[in-house]
């Protein structure tokens, strides 16, 4: 089993904005203890704690076991009775950010924990990606997919419960959008333009210098400029989002998945939201307020970062790697 390292061998630069910007905590160990502790912390009842080497080391991860989101799952599954529903994103946490979309390929151990965690919890991907697109990396067909951010929502393959657009107008919108935009940058050597039907993604991680990082920007910014009133721009890691400005986001997904399975207003339940973006917070946010209203179940949000960072998350991983321990984990889990 791998550790957690230390966060202090990242520099200012590879930290960006998170290093400057005005934070709530003061130390990685505050971050990791206080706000957002691993939910990869060990318990009494964990098999591995067998391959950890030296006691120090042992009793170091057993430090807070009250916070150990594994045991406290097993109690709640196994002793009280509860039901657990598992949503996931997909790019960076599934699968590692790649300089090239089309390449973001999960593994095939992964591909087993999602499909062994869905025979027993009901699961769902929640991805910026098309939602076909994401379902051709997945290959599940019993998971439940929201793509586009949640802008087209299906069920598991050969179920007609549930199939929710809900801005059919956008399609054709983001068509155009696609188009238009990747004339504008197909001269930027780098830039890479993909459609994901109801949003599109203006990619600049292989651009090769900052002129051309703005290039794209500016192209993007215009095209919401031309039409302000339907299209809105949103951020990513290395990516520039053209998405139609309607009120719905991935915590939005989450809450009508909820209600469509008959999950919502029910003590009983927990939520959980595996993700590591910007876009993802929108469905931690919802997490947190289902925990703290007395009349809904659990909500436990689970950000994969490798540097602290500002999230509405309870618990953390560090990547795709421990995204795929804690699944085998939860997997595991006797029901």
């Amino acid at each position: 089993m791998s550790h957690r390292n230390s966060y202090e061998d990242l520099s200012l630069k590879e930290m960006g904005d998170r290093a400057t910007t005005p934070t709530y905590w003061k130390t990685e160990e505050e971050w990791l203890t206080k706000h957002h502790p691993s939910a990869l912390l060990l318990n009494d009842d964990d098999d591995e704690n067998d391959g950890i080497e030296g006691r120090e080391e042992e009793e170091k991860q057993r430090t807070n076991q009250n916070n150990s989101l594994i045991a406290k799952l097993k109690k709640q599954l196994k002793s009280e009775g509860k039901q657990l529903v598992v949503f996931l994103d997909y790019d960076g946490t599934l699968s590692p950010i790649v300089s090239q979309p089309e390449k973001a390929f999960m593994s095939e151990e992964t591909r087993r924990a999602v499909q062994t965690v869905a025979k027993k919890f009901p699961t769902a991907i929640v991805s910026g990606r098309a939602r076909e697109k994401v379902y051709d990396f997945v290959k599940l067909d019993e998971l439940y997919y929201a793509g586009s951010h949640g802008l087209d929502i299906a069920g598991p393959k050969g179920s007609p419960d549930i199939d929710y657009k809900p801005c059919l107008w956008a399609e054709d919108v983001m068509q155009n959008v696609f188009e238009t935009l990747k004339k504008k940058l197909d001269s930027i050597k780098g830039a890479v333009v993909e459609t994901n039907v109801f949003c599109v993604s203006a990619h600049y991680r292989q651009c090769e210098n900052e002129e051309d990082e703005a290039e794209v920007e500016k192209a993007v910014d215009e095209i919401v400029a031309q039409n302000k009133d339907n299209l809105r721009k949103h951020s990513g890691k290395k990516v520039w989002e053209v998405k139609p400005k309607v009120d719905w986001d991935k915590g939005k997904a989450l809450s009508y998945l909820l209600e469509a399975l008959k999950l919502n207003d029910r003590k009983d339940v927990i939520s959980m939201y595996l993700g590591d973006d910007v876009t993802d917070e929108d469905a931690f946010e919802v997490l947190r307020k289902l925990s703290d209203d007395e009349t809904q179940g659990d909500g436990v949000g689970i950000v994969v970062t490798k540097v602290p960072k500002q999230t509405k998350a309870s618990y953390s991983l560090r990547d795709t790697d421990e995204v795929l321990q804690f699944l085998t984990k939860v997997g595991n889990i006797d029901v």
